[in-house]
């Protein structure tokens, strides 16, 4: 038996009224004129038009029957792609294929990618980030990806894309796309090993070129001694780093936007605390594999001492101090340190307004006869009664003597 369909105006559809007018009009003008046309194609009695029409519609529903797993796997879902861009709880998504069956399963996941940017593009939470991990992007083509990193960012998107090399990312995404990853990308990771000729040359391009002062000789070759007659200078510039030091080198290059290139060592995530300690048992092993650790991370409150750290500053009310006022804060010591530093380099300045100001300080012996010294200092000429050999150098309180 067939199942009965209510029939419903689009012009009272529930989704009418968040639409403009004339929009609307639009659209229920435009579907009537193709629905006439279906209506006419199918009406003709020459089967020739209207027969690949329907083999083609059928043709682009067939992966999506009612036996495919992509059916059973798109009919329910506990979540929207639209909870990815609430900030009061966090939604992650895994969405992994099959490899052996990528180009089976392509319609599917390009489905779930539209269905996903729609709904993130469309929501009003535009500020709250959204991380995607593209992992083997060169494994598998995501859709548009060029362009994605060059709207995404307005949207919040972040992207964290692997790749193992520039030459199969270029094969699948084409030439443009390299290019495009290259401007937009803020912060990239090349890893150690690095041996793809095109990748070893975009990484030598990347750091540039350092300059240097090299010397040329010359001399007279006819001479028996080969004597060198002469030398000039001249400034030239060579890589910073060859395509043969790039792929000899163990550790990794990072660039971090407009800053310099760094090279960093990258531990394995055994190595690092509290990261090996998060990890589940590895099935190979049996037991937890630890190795000696090379970093440790303290962020929030990781840190063995964090408790204490955050009972400190709770009793200083370090943490209610606001922004500005720290700010201020901040620029006054950092005024009072400059100036303090500046007095520092010029000491003898200091000590020399010490001698004139203070009353206490080192005297000269002026004169001596009798056993009556004269001394002088910074208040003058004093003669005081020290001692009856009167040394040379003597430090003296001068004001019971200049009072007399």
């Amino acid at each position: 038996m067939a199942k009965k369909y209510s029939r419903m105006p689009i012009e009272q559809s529930p989704w009418i009224e968040h639409h403009n007018l004339e929009d609307v009009e639009n659209y229920i003008k435009y579907f009537q004129e193709l629905a006439t046309s279906i209506d006419d194609l199918l009406d003709d009695n020459d089967t020739r038009n209207f027969g690949p029409f329907l083999n083609g519609a059928q043709q682009a529903v067939e992966r999506y029957n009612i036996t495919t797993r992509a059916h059973k796997m798109t009919k329910n879902t506990t979540f929207r792609f639209s909870e990815l861009k609430d900030p009061n709880k966090v939604t992650t998504i895994f969405i992994i294929p099959d490899v052996s069956r990528l180009e089976a399963q392509k319609p599917v996941l390009e489905i779930w990618q539209y269905c996903l940017f729609q709904e993130l593009k469309r929501h009003k939470n535009k500020d709250v980030l959204v991380h995607f991990i593209l992992d083997e992007a060169n494994n598998f083509k995501i859709k548009d990806l060029e362009s994605l990193l060059t709207w995404g960012r307005g949207y919040g998107f972040r992207f964290q894309i692997y790749i193992q090399n520039y030459a199969s990312f270029r094969k699948l995404y084409g030439k443009e796309a390299v290019s495009v990853l290259q401007s937009e990308t803020e912060i990239k990771l090349y890893l150690p090993s690095q041996r793809e000729p095109e990748t070893l040359t975009i990484i030598e391009k990347s750091l540039g070129d350092n300059a240097y002062v090299g010397v040329g000789r010359s001399g007279n070759v006819e001479s028996q001694d080969y004597e060198i007659t002469g030398k000039d200078y001249r400034e030239d510039a060579r890589p910073l780093m060859t395509v043969d030091e790039i792929r000899r080198m163990d550790k990794a290059i990072l660039f971090i936007r407009r800053n310099r290139p760094m090279q960093v060592h990258l531990p394995s995530i055994a190595a690092i605390e509290p990261f090996r300690d998060l990890t589940d048992i590895n099935p190979y092993h049996g037991k937890p594999y630890f190795l000696p650790v090379e970093l440790k991370i303290n962020r929030d409150g990781q840190g063995r001492f964090s408790k204490l750290r955050r009972m400190f500053g709770k009793l200083f009310h370090r943490n209610k101090r606001q922004f500005e006022a720290r700010k201020k804060h901040l620029s006054r010591m950092a005024t009072l340190s400059w100036r303090t530093s500046t007095l520092i380099e010029h000491w003898w300045v200091l000590l020399l307004i010490a001698f004139f100001i203070s009353p206490i300080g080192p005297h000269l012996r002026w004169s001596y006869e009798y056993r009556q010294c004269t001394y002088l200092g910074s208040r003058g000429f004093i003669s005081p009664n020290i001692s009856s050999d009167c040394p040379l150098l003597v430090v003296i309180d001068s004001r019971p003597w200049t009072k007399q």
